[in-house]
């Protein structure tokens, strides 16, 4: 195992570890000698290969830190992830616009309860809002390359009848599909860079393979997203809609992307709320 790290001061170190079939724990991968060299940074910007990327622990919670999601993604769906690299640049001249899927009426076989909370969004000017039988997968589809920041406020699943990595759970179309794949992410482009919110159980689960990491985040990371927020594990109902409305606002108030998260996980951690620990940023 191999840990490459370039300090504030743009020093560079190399640290082998050694060879391992098993992973070792996040305080191994990245000793403490080594996450001493990051803390005069003002974020920290991590290219891992699987199956370490999307691991929420590999660096600590007092760090601005992120994923870089499109960054080992194979093939052509690498090329969108280029475009929309770096700091955001609109692309047209027009208001803000923000999507917002909540309150979705799953299929009745799948026994999931009805989500309650309330979403980031919900206040948002310009907000188009998909509710019910209407946050249909085909319709989601088809308005996510015209906005510019996106709430799906939905339940996460791990089905590998659905997908390799975790699926967004939406009302059926009309051929009874309800599933939001990675692998539909990926067919899109969104010209317009959005901000995505995956307020979903397990949204940032990857597919569990060694050669390309691969699922929700890095779909949409490809396709155009400017940043993923996302988390693993599952999220509570009642204590997203606060977390990720304050995230939201701090982006807008100027923090970037992985500061803001940073900022506001200190926050919530110190009120106990442990999930928050869980959330990543993928850009």
């Amino acid at each position: 195992m191999t840990v490459v790290t370039r300090d504030a001061t743009g020093q560079a170190a190399v640290r082998f570890g050694p060879r391992t079939v098993l992973l070792p724990p996040p305080d191994q991968l990245v000793p403490p000698e080594v996450r001493a060299r990051l803390a005069g940074c003002a974020e920290v910007h991590v290219l891992a290969l699987p199956p370490l990327h999307g691991n929420p622990d590999l660096l600590p919670p007092e760090l601005a830190w992120s994923y870089g999601a499109g960054d080992h993604v194979a093939g052509d769906r690498g090329v969108a992830h280029q475009a929309a690299s770096g700091n955001h640049v609109e692309t047209a001249a027009t208001a803000s616009r923000g999507l917002l899927v909540a309150d979705v009426e799953a299929p009745a076989a799948l026994r999931l309860p009805r989500l309650t909370g309330r979403p980031a969004l919900v206040d948002s000017a310009g907000a188009l809002v998909l509710r019910g039988g209407d946050a249909t997968p085909q319709r989601v589809l088809a308005e996510l390359p015209s906005v510019d920041e996106v709430e799906l406020d939905v339940h996460g699943l791990v089905d590998l009848g659905q997908s390799d990595a975790s699926v967004l759970v939406l009302a059926p179309d009309a051929d009874g599909r309800f599933a939001l794949s990675a692998a539909e992410i990926s067919t899109l482009r969104l010209p317009r860079h959005p901000l995505v919110l995956l307020g979903s159980c397990q949204a940032a689960r990857t597919a569990p393979w060694l050669h390309e990491a691969w699922g929700l985040p890095t779909a949409f990371v490809a396709a155009g997203a400017r940043v993923v927020f996302a988390s693993p594990t599952p999220i509570p109902d009642a204590g997203a809609s606060a977390f990720f409305g304050a995230l939201l606002s701090r982006i807008h108030a100027g923090e970037s992307p992985a500061v803001a998260l940073r900022n506001e996980r200190q926050a919530f951690l110190a009120r106990g709320a442990a999930w928050v620990q869980q959330v990543m940023a993928f850009e």
